[in-house]
């Protein structure tokens, strides 16, 4: 766990790019360890191990600040096929970079395609949810969507939900679950928890129709993990494993 709060220590430093953040963590920091610095890199920005394009993601962004010019790229997550091989989900993001940070944008759009027909449908999309601007502007910031696991009964896929705002400390995970049989989407989170992010593990090995997370404060050494169902319940799973 103090490497996964190191790794985030430096994902909040690189992502929101905002110098007095040092002071802040060098508070936190344990004793003995090293303070990140602002060009430190990070594989993930929660140190997760369900993959985004994160390095992607901070090239274009620096590629921007350098050329000092807007620039846009999609990328396209691998397909994540169904149990019965019949369908696959993946989902495309849309890298809105600038030279000004704060005016950068990622979004996200799932798509389902019949293996079989070709056919391809959008079923959902992620926009940032936080900014540090008004209500009525436009959101900047990071939502990256990416396919993790179909349950069991090739029902239901479970995203991860990365959330990220540029001049705040807002860096979380959500899932986002599409049930294609009903067509909707559920957006989970735990829910009555007291953290500051969380970070999506996966399906519920004990409870394999509920999401399973991680949750803590930073600067805390242990992080609980929680089940979220889909009408958003939470609950405590100290001896949970993720299931994907």
């Amino acid at each position: 766990m103090s490497k996964l709060i190191t790794r985030l220590k430096v994902s909040l430093i690189a992502l929101l790019g905002i110098g007095p953040v040092l002071e802040l963590l060098a508070a936190q920091a344990q004793p003995g360890s090293s303070v990140p610095q602002p060009g430190d890199v990070a594989a993930d920005p929660l140190g997760s191990d369900i993959a985004i394009p994160w390095p992607q993601i901070q090239a274009a962004l620096a590629r921007a600040q350098q050329q000092n010019q807007p620039l846009t790229l999609f990328e396209r997550t691998a397909p994540l096929s169904s149990p019965d091989g019949g369908s696959a989900v993946y989902s495309r993001l849309l890298i809105q970079a600038r030279p000004q940070l704060l005016e950068s944008k990622v979004s996200s759009v799932l798509f389902w395609q019949d293996l079989r027909t070709g056919e391809i449908q959008a079923v959902a999309a992620s926009q940032p949810r936080e900014s540090r601007e008004a209500a009525t502007a436009e959101l900047t910031g990071l939502a990256v969507l990416v396919p993790v696991a179909w349950s069991g009964s090739g029902l239901q896929v479970l995203c991860r939900d990365f959330q990220g705002g540029f001049a705040t400390d807002f860096i979380s995970d959500y899932a986002l679950v599409w049930d294609r049989q009903q067509r909707q989407t559920f957006l989970l989170a735990p829910h009555s928890v007291r953290y500051s992010n969380a970070i999506l593990l996966g399906w519920s090995r004990q409870h394999p129709d509920r999401a399973l997370f991680k949750a803590g404060l930073i600067g805390e050494a242990n992080w609980p993990q929680w089940t979220v169902q889909l009408d958003g319940q939470t609950a405590a799973a100290p001896e949970d494993q993720p299931l994907r």
